[in-house]
């Protein structure tokens, strides 16, 4: 009835209220830090304290790295989730996007002895080739970040019958905890951010808001080994 529907739209309204605060907390939270870093080595330079060597500049630089790499991450985000939003596409040859990307990770990959076992095929999809190519490193990065070593990350890519892909699959070594699985794609979820301070905790809100964008599907899956699967029909 009209007082049951009242009701519930009363409690996702303060759901939602909750998860900005938290949003909000969290933003200021993960932009302090550096920023703490930053004021206090400065600090310790401009008093003498500290010495102004090659070490200490590659220390600033990283850390402003990192404050660089979120602030670009919270502008694409919010880019993507801005109301209207289209996406331009055209054809993508998702096997050669593969391809840049995997030669991309396979120093890191090796370092971790992993390897890469991907299809070949040469699939079209519809897409914003530079927003799919950051989707697809994202979920990589993720892989060979967070995946058990030594293995192998499969990408398995299905098409149809004209040759357009219709569903693409990284699997990984390795599980994400059960609790953390409903929010693995909310914003700096607690998963992303508990694994690793590197990042801006942003990487998989912005997959599952680029496969949004275009109007594609994401799921995961996480027991003897996590999968993440996307469908682009």
């Amino acid at each position: 009835d009209i007082s049951e529907a009242a009701k519930k739209l009363q409690e996702n309204l303060l759901h939602e209220e909750r998860l900005r605060r938290q949003w909000a907390a969290d933003i200021a939270h993960d932009l302090r830090s550096p920023v703490t870093v930053l004021k206090g080595q400065l600090e310790g330079v401009a008093d003498g304290v500290l010495k102004l060597d090659e070490h200490r500049i590659a220390l600033f630089l990283a850390e402003t790295e990192k404050l660089t790499y979120m602030i670009n991450d919270l502008s694409l985000l919010t880019h993507l989730e801005s109301p209207g939003y289209k996406v331009h596409t055209e054809p993508v040859r998702v096997d050669e996007v593969l391809k840049n990307l995997l030669s991309r990770f396979e120093v890191q990959a090796k370092q971790r002895e992993m390897d890469f076992s991907c299809d070949a095929t040469p699939f079209l999809l519809q897409a914003d080739e530079n927003l799919f190519t950051r989707l697809m490193d994202n979920l990589i990065s993720n892989a060979v970040r967070y995946g058990t070593a030594p293995s192998t990350i499969t990408i398995h890519v299905v098409g149809d019958s004209a040759g357009n892909a219709v569903q693409l699959s990284i699997e990984n070594e390795g599980v994400i905890e059960e609790a953390f699985l409903p929010r693995l794609f909310d914003r700096l979820s607690r998963a992303e951010t508990s694994r690793s301070s590197e990042g801006s905790g942003l990487g998989l809100s912005i997959v599952k808001a680029i496969a949004e964008a275009h109007g594609w599907n994401i799921a995961v899956t996480s027991e003897k080994k996590t999968k993440f699967t996307l469908y682009f029909t």
